[in-house]
This record gives structure tokens, sequence and C-alpha cells, in this order.
């Protein structure tokens, strides 16, 4: 059942194993297709010959071989102009000697520029995996550079794509779901899900995290390894739409943007725009709310249940202890043009406030920074 969870430190293992010398001789990889009705410009950079394996020797990755055109989603996000954008690409898998699975990554355009001047590629080893209902999957973790040398000289480089993948399914589809990390803080910038065909895809992907699969859920709203593998091990086999994540992990990171928010404090509202009223608009319901503190040596974690309101870029709410202690508060807040949102007690204005990104889940601080908070909407 963990297998899934395990697949992206597998990846980074086998990258530590110099998986490339084992990959001489065999057929060159061919450039792959388009998506929709974007045109595939070939790469200048020359792909590096693989020794490939008849389907039969690796009746695993049978379902997987050949190659893919990949959309994206994002469904979480740093920033608020990202809020449902789409990626492009192109995937091809071949197999090594060893059956282990090989994956070549184009990404051509994106939803603000759908057709790229240079290819953003990589080639990198991938790890099988099998989902808690069986379901066979394909994890692997990529550094995407323009136009890149494909022979395995080139390692990582600081500017290059951070991207992790898994794919589910195989055969003439594919789903599942995506991370673009923050190389700068090790967290997440991007996540989202992801949909395949082998001659075109249909863009039918989910448009809020609740709806995704379970899996996907718990690997989009969870901060960490642990916290993933406990919802995948506790949520996904039973019946209902909602996957939760446990507390906030010791090894959290908030997001930037939310840190300086929470150190500046309230603001003022300001203009709307069209950034701050689309993701104003998602954040009305009711939300689960889990804070993480250290004091003094002492860990504290208390969950919190806010329901919230919205008119514009202004947000109004209320705010109790999950476990019933003490009284309620009412709270308000704006969400900025970049997306960060703020909330402060209406009757302690000078208290720090929380500040948090995204839109579920929503990552962010409080206590000046101090603190972190992982927030779940679940209605």
């Amino acid at each position: 059942m963990t297998e899934m969870l395990q697949a992206l430190a597998e990846v980074q293992r086998l990258r530590r194993r110099k998986f490339w010398p084992a990959l001489a001789a065999g057929v060159a990889i061919a450039g792959l297709g388009l998506v929709g009705a974007w045109q595939f410009r070939s790469s200048t950079a020359e792909t590096a010959p693989a020794e490939t394996v008849q389907a039969p020797n690796c009746p695993d990755l049978v379902p997987f071989l050949g190659t893919w055109e990949l959309v994206t989603a994002v469904l979480w996000s740093e920033q608020a102009r990202f809020l449902n954008a789409r990626g492009y690409y192109g995937l091809e898998v071949t197999a090594s000697g060893d059956c282990t699975p090989v994956v070549v990554v184009r990404k051509h355009g994106d939803t603000g520029k759908p057709g790229y001047s240079k290819i953003y590629q990589d080639r990198a080893p991938a790890t099988l995996t099998r989902a808690p209902a069986g379901t066979p999957g394909l994890a692997f973790e990529v550094w995407l550079g323009p136009n890149k040398v494909l022979d395995g000289s080139a390692s990582a480089r600081r500017g290059e794509w951070h991207y992790r993948f898994l794919l589910e399914g195989g055969e003439t589809s594919v789903r599942g779901d995506w991370e673009f990390v923050n190389d700068k803080t090790g967290g997440p910038a991007m996540r989202g899900v992801l949909g395949g065909g082998r001659d075109a895809v249909a863009d039918d992907l989910p448009t809020t995290t609740g709806a995704a699969s379970c899996p996907s859920q718990c690997r989009i709203r969870c901060a960490d390894p642990a916290a993933t593998r406990a919802c995948v091990e506790t949520a996904c086999p039973k019946p209902g739409p909602l996957a939760a994540c446990r507390e906030v992990p010791s090894g959290f990171v908030a997001p930037t943007a939310a840190v300086q928010a929470a150190q500046a404090g309230p603001v003022a509202p300001t203009p709307a725009s069209d950034n701050c009223v689309r993701l104003a608009r998602l954040l009305p319901g009711r939300w689960r709310v889990q804070k993480r503190s250290e004091r003094a040596g002492t860990i504290r974690q208390d969950t919190f249940m806010l329901e919230l309101q919205s008119v514009g870029c202004e947000l109004t709410g209320i705010v109790r202890r999950e476990d019933g202690v003490g009284s309620a508060h009412a709270v308000s807040g704006v969400v900025d043009t970049s997306g960060v949102w703020r909330l402060n007690r209406k009757k302690a204005p000078d208290e720090p406030i929380w500040a948090l990104v995204g839109w579920d889940p929503a990552f962010g601080a409080a206590d000046r920074g101090a603190a972190g908070l992982i927030a779940q909407k679940i209605l």
C-alpha cells in the first residue's frame, strides 16, 4: 500500500546511482507529439541512445511503454494567477536492460504561452508503483532545462524546473498528479492533477482538489511524505470524497509569501483585482485549520474550525477550536493581488494574524511567522 508513496524516494536513489551509464547503446528516443492543437517543435538537443527491451520481458511496464501527451492543471499554488493554469507535455517511456522504466519529459507550452521557443526537457529513471486499489502507476522526478542534453551528462542546475509526477492507469490513458518544487525552500510551489492519452488529451481534469482521486487529494493536501502516507492508508480504502491530512509536521516550511505577510500584520483592503476576486470566490465554506507552534521547547498542535465568507476581495468569518474549548470569535481579512489571504480577530486587530496562500489546501503562517498553518476545506 505504501509503494506509491515511497516511489519518489526510489527515483532519487536511482539518480544517486548514476543511472545513466546503464543506458548506453540501442535506439534513439524520437521526438514527441503535441497536446491538443499545439504544435510540437523538435528539440535541437540530441537524445541519448538507450538499450530498449521488448515489452514481454517487462510485463509490468507494458501499460506505460511508448509515447504520451499530457496536460496538467494547477489546483494549488503560492500565487493566485496560476489558478487552474494548464501545462502541456510530451512523454516517452522506455525500459532499460533490467526493466527499470526510463522517461523523457518535454514541456512545450502552458496557458500563458502555448508554444515555447525552446523545449524544456529531461531524461530520468522512474519507479513502478501500485495504488491501494491495485491500479499500476509510474513515478518520476525531473529537472527540465531549455533544450537540455539528454545523455545524462547535465546534472540538475539552478534555474531548471523541478517537477515530480505520478501517473496511474496506462494502456490508452493515464491520470495522476504532479508537483512543482520551490528549490529555495524545498517545499511545493504548485500542485495539481494531470491527464494523458496516446494521441490527444481531453481536458476534463478536476477543477477542485475535492474532485480528484483520493490518493491525489492526499498528495496535494498533505505537507510531507509521512502525512501523505497516513492520509492514503487511512482515508483512501474507505468510501467518501474527503481525504484528510494529519497535524502540521515538524519539518513544515510555510510559503515565503505567507511568512512575510504574517510578520507584516494586517493590511487595509486594496482595490479589487481579477486575481484576488477569483481566489476569494473559492474560499467561502467550512475549513479545518491545523496550527503548530513551539515556545520554550514546547510543541503545541491546535485544530480550529473556520466558517468563511467573501465579498469582493474582503473576508469575514467565525473561528472556534475543534475541541470546543473557549468561545468562538469573529475574524475579518482581505485577499491581496498575489493571492495571500490574511485573517485577524475583529475585537483584537493588533493580535498576530493568520496568513495563508492557496485555495484548498491553504498553507500559511501565524504568530508573526513563528507558527505553521495547514487549512483544508471540508464543505
